[in-house]
């Protein structure tokens, strides 16, 4: 018995660099918490006062627990975006009284704000 084995080509227009992942909303916000809280340890003078808090590890403690649930349901992903909205504006308040008392950022952290404003 033969077979004639033909040669078929898919093309998948859909298909994306492997080294960027798909862009979910709380993956999203927990990047910028993250970075806000870099920025924030950027402007931090220390001893001239108290660095500010942003909640760090219990912010992601909040982000670990809904992105390692099985069941991630409509409620408990709305409630974990809104958790971490509320880290993250924390977060621009800290950044912005920082650089009004004086603090300068480099330009890429400027374009990262404008980005991070934006999302």
């Amino acid at each position: 018995m033969h077979f004639a084995l033909g040669c078929l080509i898919a093309i998948d227009a859909t298909c994306a660099p492997a080294d960027i992942s798909f862009p979910q909303d709380l993956k999203l916000l927990n990047d910028a918490r993250e970075i806000t809280e870099k920025i924030i340890d950027k402007l931090h003078i220390p001893g001239e006062k108290a660095k500010p808090r942003t909640y760090r590890q219990e912010a992601r403690k909040h982000f670990l627990n809904i992105s390692k649930s099985k069941k991630k349901t409509y409620g408990k992903l709305r409630k974990a975006i809104r958790k971490q909205l509320v880290y993250i504006s924390r977060n621009f308040k800290y950044i912005d009284t920082m650089l009004k008392d004086g603090s300068e950022l480099s330009e890429k952290d400027i374009e990262k704000l404008a980005v991070l404003v934006k999302l």
